[in-house]
């Protein structure tokens, strides 16, 4: 019996890393490099790097810029929901930056370069990618970090506002943001994008959900 909650556990962290690293290839290989945003907050570190200036690989230090923004958040929210939230969302906030660092990293060091495309292009496949990651890392996980974070403590302090419209609230600034760095095209390829992830976060839903024995 011990060894079946051990393998079903297994089973489930396994696959929770697999949907986050569809959300670390979407942002490594079609956002981060064509300069489209997703809305969340490692579009938020996107736009920071282009303020800033920095003359860093964008695939690595985005990342680390959105582990930095992430911190006051998590400190917050373990003042306001407790330690048992900050663990499930300190993982979660971890290893999206993790694996978006190691499939840039891999470019850097491979003798290959990341396939050119035209930002429309991009912008479809991450909202496919990142839509089936996101749907299937919050069906099996209490929060993704960033943006949901927010919108959970957003919530609380103002009981009127829905999580799900602090989230799209938080999303329609970010990507609007990006317009203080990026030409219009990207900003609207970006519009693009957070619909396509949304569309594909439901139809994902619809298909996952209730299969995830988790």
């Amino acid at each position: 019996m011990k060894s079946k909650i051990v393998k079903k556990s297994f089973k489930s962290f396994l696959l929770f890393n697999l949907f986050i690293l569809l959300v670390g290839i979407s942002h490594a290989i079609f956002l981060i490099p064509n300069k489209v945003v997703s809305g969340g907050f490692m579009s938020i570190s996107m736009v920071l790097y282009h303020l800033m200036n920095l003359s860093g690989d964008e695939g690595i230090l985005v990342p680390i810029i959105y582990v930095i923004i992430n911190c006051p958040l998590l400190l917050l929210s373990y003042k306001i929901f407790g330690m048992e939230f900050i663990l499930k969302s300190l993982y979660s906030t971890l290893v999206l930056p993790f694996f978006t660092i190691l499939i840039s990293s891999l470019f850097l060091l491979l003798p290959i370069d990341i396939p050119e495309m035209s930002i429309w292009t991009a912008a479809i496949l991450a909202g496919i990618t990142s839509g089936i990651g996101i749907c299937g890392a919050n069906l099996m996980s209490g929060s993704s970090g960033g943006v949901d974070i927010l919108a959970k403590i957003m919530n609380h302090w103002y009981g009127k506002l829905s999580i799900g419209s602090a989230v799209s609230l938080n999303k329609i600034l970010i990507v609007l943001s990006s317009s203080l760095v990026f030409p219009v095209e990207n900003v609207i390829a970006s519009i693009v994008s957070a619909i396509s992830t949304g569309i594909v976060v439901d139809l994902t839903g619809k298909i996952l959900r209730g299969k995830i024995d988790c």
